[in-house]
């Protein structure tokens, strides 16, 4: 498992890598659980990385006009405006009323647009999404479709602060990971998780575990902190977790890593749209 740590802005780098973060993910928590940098601010993370990490990048929800049907998504332009070199990976959500269809072209405008840039894209589930948005397991097979690096559970509703795992069981959430491991996706687990959120995701067998306001002083809009940072880790190091069905042995490509599928995953199988 590897540990993701979200910065707002450069200064928080250095913090998040002496902390022990594995992943460098730029994100403007105050726009949301995939509010995207400005592209100077990108630009400032990266350098400020160094090629230490890998660096990912939220992009915010595709979709975000409501009520025009399918205009040309102002993710996809402004992932195509202001590529970076040293991104791994985009993530990438869907907003309220965008159908398996509309997901599909958005994912597949995004994933065009970065095709051959070294960046992959990663396709964002909400586990406290209502009925109207994309639930996981559509989620999994669109990622599928656009030849997706990776999926990402998360929790959409920030204020009220619940952690994945009170959202959902801990099997739902394993059965999901199961899923789209075997589909050849990797898989990121987040959503205001603690120490023992952490724990759990690792031994449920997520790919990445991604967490701002727990390594932060004043929480996920706060600033990152050496102190908390390690103290995280010290107690998930630390920390038992039983009763969870660990997932087989496999051989998954890193999140951030795009690969060529063959024909047949080219669909995890259909899905009701909205199935959460």
């Amino acid at each position: 498992m590897r540990l993701l740590v979200s910065v707002a802005d450069a200064s928080e780098v250095r913090a998040a890598i002496d902390g022990g973060a594995d992943i460098i993910d730029a994100k403007d928590a105050s726009r949301g659980a995939l509010g995207a940098v400005a592209p100077a601010v990108l630009a400032a993370i990266v350098a400020a990385v160094g090629g230490e990490r890998p660096v990912s990048a939220a992009v915010g929800d595709a979709g975000d006009v409501a009520g025009i049907g399918l205009p040309t998504s102002s993710v996809t332009t402004r992932v195509a405006g202001s590529e970076v070199p040293g991104v791994s990976f985009v993530k990438l959500g869907f907003a309220a009323g965008v159908d398996a269809r509309q997901g599909a072209v958005y994912a597949g405008s995004v994933a065009g647009a970065l095709r051959g840039t070294g960046t992959a894209v990663v396709l964002a589930a909400y586990a406290d999404a209502a009925s109207d948005r994309l639930g996981r397991d559509a989620i999994l097979d669109i990622a599928v479709g656009c030849g997706a690096a990776g999926v990402l559970l998360d929790t959409l509703d920030k204020q009220r602060g619940q952690p994945l795992f009170a959202l959902l069981d801990p099997e739902v959430v394993a059965d999901w990971v199961v899923s789209a491991q075997q589909a050849g996706l990797s898989v990121a687990l987040a959503g205001s998780l603690g120490a023992s959120d952490v724990a759990l995701a690792r031994d449920i067998g997520a790919d990445v575990v991604g967490v701002r306001g727990a390594a932060c002083d004043g929480g996920r809009l706060g600033r990152v902190s050496v102190g908390r940072l390690r103290g995280l880790l010290r107690q998930v190091a630390g920390t038992p977790v039983s009763g969870v069905r660990q997932p087989s042995p496999r051989s998954i490509p890193a999140m951030g890593s795009p690969r060529v599928r063959s024909a047949t995953t080219a669909s995890v199988g259909t899905r009701d749209a909205r199935t959460r």
